[in-house]
């Protein structure tokens, strides 16, 4: 059985189990720290990987930053990157910082949200990392602001050549179509048995970089060139009152199926994945 810590509520806590420590936020999976040294890759990893496409000393903003899973990866591949990462939750840093040794990366932390950062901030950076999510469990997905305005003032803050990247579950096209409308280039990243799509947007220059990726920096990534969105409708109809609601009794359901039946392994996660059906940041799959 696995231990947990955390608030009173466990709204945000960390799960202790045989795989390593995971930092459970509203029954998703915001970080993962894996025993395993010889892993696949996990979509933290994809969400790095774009910092081959950057200049050898980048700057690094990362929007969402929970256990620093992600600027873990980034240290991996550009270890001299500096890196700046905005989170909201008090809480969740400073979990990240007592068990994911948050410290160590050497990242600057701040507590805010990310709207507000990107609307009041004026540094630049050589690659923005968008990992921010709304909602419990399987009702998770972004925030009303994304893509517009916040791709819009993202890439204010981006510098010349510089590349973002999304992790994107339903709202993907939404996502997709926001990006392609702001640069001349995009492309998806995926992680086998992860239903993300990591989009990637930028000059054509620095994604053509990224597409000669070798083999083990990619560790099994898949990267797409998506063409172009049709018709969509409206966020506001498809994100209805209606909608969300009935996707949080789905979620409420599901997470207590999995407290009950599945404590350690297969609670919904945000980035896991595998046989245990873990997601990240999204609906998990194979649910009984």
């Amino acid at each position: 059985m696995a231990s947990s810590k955390g608030d009173l509520a466990g709204r945000v806590r960390v799960d202790d189990g045989p795989d390593g420590l995971a930092l459970i936020v509203d029954e998703t999976v915001a970080s993962l720290s894996s025993k395993e040294t010889n892993r696949s890759a996990l979509v933290w990893d994809a969400l790095a990987l774009p910092v081959l496409a950057t200049t050898e000393r980048p700057s690094v903003l990362i929007l969402g930053l929970g256990g620093g899973t992600a600027a873990r990866a980034l240290r991996r591949l550009r270890p001299e990157a500096q890196i700046v990462g905005v989170e909201l939750d008090a809480e969740v840093i400073r979990l990240a910082k007592k068990h994911f040794d948050l410290d160590a990366l050497k990242v600057e932390v701040i507590h805010q949200d990310a709207l507000e950062f990107l609307r009041k901030d004026r540094r630049q950076f050589d690659l923005i990392l968008d990992d921010v999510f709304v909602g419990y469990a399987r009702s998770i997905h972004k925030p009303r602001w994304l893509p517009r305005p916040g791709f819009r003032l993202a890439k204010r803050r981006l510098k010349e050549g510089g590349v973002l990247v999304s992790n994107a579950l339903a709202e993907a096209k939404y996502l997709q179509r926001g990006m392609q409308e702001l640069f001349p280039g995009l492309l998806r990243l995926r992680v086998p048995d992860f239903e993300n799509q990591i989009l990637v947007a930028g000059q054509l220059a620095a994604l053509e970089i990224l597409e000669q990726a070798s083999s083990k920096q990619l560790n099994g990534i898949k990267v797409e060139r998506p063409g172009s969105v049709g018709t969509l409708l409206p966020r506001s109809i498809t994100d209805s009152r209606w909608l969300r609601l009935a996707r949080l009794a789905v979620s409420l359901t599901a997470a207590a199926l999995c407290r009950t039946r599945f404590r350690r392994s297969e609670t919904i996660h945000r980035c896991c994945g595998g046989e245990s059906t873990w997601t990240c940041h999204g609906n998990p799959t194979g649910i009984p």
